[in-house]
């Protein structure tokens, strides 16, 4: 396999990666809340919708969905970094 289409491949997975990760945290942000919109108090943990309404979920969950969203500050950029590289590499 060339290196071009090694990287190509590479770029593909990242796209792929970086949208698959987008729709799981929508899906699940929408149907239970999110992290950053939910709350801590006397050691419960609240995931907060819009609407003002909260799901009480397990510490481990609540910090599940806020790695969760952490990470889509660098599946993003990384899929829109390998879009561009991507078009380039076909041009």
């Amino acid at each position: 396999m060339s290196t071009k289409a090694s990287y190509n491949w590479l770029y593909t997975l990242l796209i792929v990666l970086g949208i698959l990760n987008f729709i799981v945290f929508v899906t699940v942000a929408s149907k239970y809340g999110e992290a950053a919109l939910g709350y801590v108090r006397d050691e419960h943990f609240y995931l907060g919708r819009k609407g003002g309404r909260y799901l009480e979920v397990s510490e481990a969950v609540f910090r599940a969905c806020q790695i969760h969203a952490a990470s889509l500050f660098v599946t993003h950029p990384l899929a829109i970094i390998a879009a561009i590289f991507n078009g380039r590499s076909k041009a």
